[in-house]
Order: C-alpha cells, then sequence, then structure tokens
C-alpha cells in the first residue's frame, strides 16, 4: 500500500489571526515570502506525492487560493518580456510539481468532515492506497521533509499514522497529546489521544504534541464517514481526525512518529511570527553561500 494523495484543510477562518486573515486565508499569508500553503506543497512534492486535494471554505478565500494555483498567462507574459527567467522557471515549477484538485467545505463541520469531503473526489486506484493529510498550522522545518520520514515508517507499519514533536509539559495543555508503549525509536504504539491535557491526566501522557500530518489508511475512512453520520444525526460539535482515530485505535492499531526537525505553529500571532524569523534568516543563510 503507497501513500498516492495528499489532503489538505485550508477552511477555516483563521480567527486567532484576525484582522489579518478576514480577507486572506491563513493558507495564503507569507512565510518568508512564500505563502504557507507553498510550504506544505513543497513538503508534499518532496514526498514524492503527486495528486492534492485542497479543502477551501467558501467566499473569497476560496477563490485567492484557486488563482494562486491556476496559470496567470499575463504574469507569464511580462515576466518573459522583463527577461525575469528566475521567477518564470519558478511559476512553472509551482504549476506543475503537484497536481492540484479543490474541494468546498461550504460551512464549519470539523475537519473530519473536511478530509471526507475530499476523500470522495479521489479516483477507485487512489482509494485503494494510503491518503497523507497536512494541516495548515504547522510547519516543520527540517532537512528532511516530515511527511517523507512518515512516508518511510509507513512502509513498515501499514496502519495509519501521525507526528508527534516534543515540547515542555507545562505547554502540553495547549495540545494534544498521546499515552502508549514506545515500540521503536521515535515510534509509539498509541492507546490514547488526550486533547489538552490537565490535572492527573499529565502523568499518564508522553512529553509530546500531536502535530497536523498524518496518513490514513482506507479502513479509516469507515471511520471518519461513521463519525461524520453519527455528529450529523446527533447534531454534536465538530468531529476532528483525532476524535476519529481515539475510535480507530480500539480496534485496531495507531502509529505516533517523532518526526524530528522544528515544529512551528502559524496558528497563533506569535508562532507565526516566529516561524517568519526563522524561514527568513534560513533564506538568506542559503542565499549567501
Amino acid at each position: 500500500m503507497r501513500v498516492t494523495t495528499a489532503i489538505i484543510p485550508v477552511a477555516g477562518y483563521g480567527t486567532r489571526l484576525l484582522p489579518a486573515t478576514k480577507v486572506i486565508p491563513k493558507a495564503m499569508l507569507p512565510v518568508a515570502g512564500k505563502p504557507i500553503i507553498d510550504h506544505l506543497m513543497h513538503e508534499v512534492a518532496s514526498s514524492g506525492i503527486k495528486h492534492a486535494v485542497i479543502v477551501t471554505g467558501s467566499g473569497i478565500g476560496q477563490e485567492i487560493i484557486r488563482r494562486h494555483f491556476g496559470k496567470d498567462a499575463e504574469l507569464e507574459r511580462i515576466l518573459r518580456m522583463r527577461g525575469n527567467t528566475e521567477r518564470l522557471r519558478w511559476l512553472r515549477r509551482h504549476d506543475s510539481e503537484v497536481r492540484v484538485t479543490f474541494v468546498a467545505q461550504p460551512k464549519p463541520e470539523g475537519n473530519a468532515d473536511a478530509i471526507l469531503r475530499a476523500y470522495r473526489t479521489l479516483t477507485a486506484s487512489e482509494k485503494r492506497g494510503a491518503v497523507a493529510v497536512l494541516f495548515g498550522d504547522d510547519l516543520i522545518e527540517s532537512p528532511f521533509p516530515a511527511l517523507k520520514r512518515m512516508v518511510k515508517e509507513f512502509t513498515r507499519e501499514k496502519c495509519p499514522m501521525f507526528a508527534v514533536e516534543r515540547v515542555p509539559r507545562r505547554a502540553l495543555s495547549r495540545y494534544g497529546a498521546i499515552s502508549g508503549k514506545l515500540i521503536r525509536k521515535n515510534v509509539w504504539d498509541v492507546n490514547r489521544i488526550i486533547e489538552k491535557p490537565h490535572g492527573t491526566q499529565m502523568r499518564e501522557v508522553k512529553p509530546y504534541a500531536v502535530i497536523g500530518r498524518y496518513i490514513l489508511t482506507p479502513d479509516t475512512f469507515l471511520y471518519i464517514r461513521n463519525g461524520v453520520r453519527k455528529n450529523i444525526r446527533d447534531e454534536r460539535r465538530e468531529l476532528s481526525l483525532t476524535d476519529v482515530l481515539s475510535a480507530y485505535m480500539h480496534d485496531k492499531p495507531v502509529r505516533a512518529v517523532a518526526v524530528g526537525g522544528t515544529w512551528h505553529d502559524c496558528g497563533n500571532q506569535d508562532g507565526y511570527l516566529r516561524a517568519n524569523v526563522r524561514f527568513a534568516s534560513l533564506a538568506k543563510r542559503f542565499a549567501t553561500r
């Protein structure tokens, strides 16, 4: 079973980054001069995945993201006329590295619903493979792409998995955390995901936060579909992917992988600014070599 496709849900409102995200989707905010979503697409391409489904919201934000990945003949003409071959070459590579399709999530129903909407558009052969999921809040700075590391682990484990990053214990209350058994260096057999642990839960969990990289097997989507249907029937809260995996691991194994590198949480002002400073310094360092 190979990882054939990536799903990138970017339909959220980005409320923690307002007012910048009132019109501009969070995924289009620049980090070191490049939109967040381009950093994610580079990680997808570097991991050997050729098709990405982007789940957008509705309104102007959806149109901005679609236009970003569309061809712009007038812009190409101007770059040619000005002899700006470097940027023209970047535009063409950007358009050809990964095939991009789009799905809309008209209203916020949780990221599990967004992933299911994308999955329904895949071909039969793509559905027989595994699917990567990348969330736009998380950029991972690493010479070896985090998703590529997970794909390598997946060839051995053949079960759903997600990325984790070591954080100070005092920071765990802001994230999802795991409990489970270390089965190999940097790989855990997970028996529980605890969202924003507190009190006695802090003694149960490992000092690792769940971050936005997942690989899902075809049978995972049965659990997503059943969870989404139950949510609609019961009129409950938005359903998250971690809710689904918590149900899945009662029946079958789920792995957590410490992917290494430096994790940047771009979903809040401080993390977004730190990511800009760090990626800009890296770009400057490479430019001077």
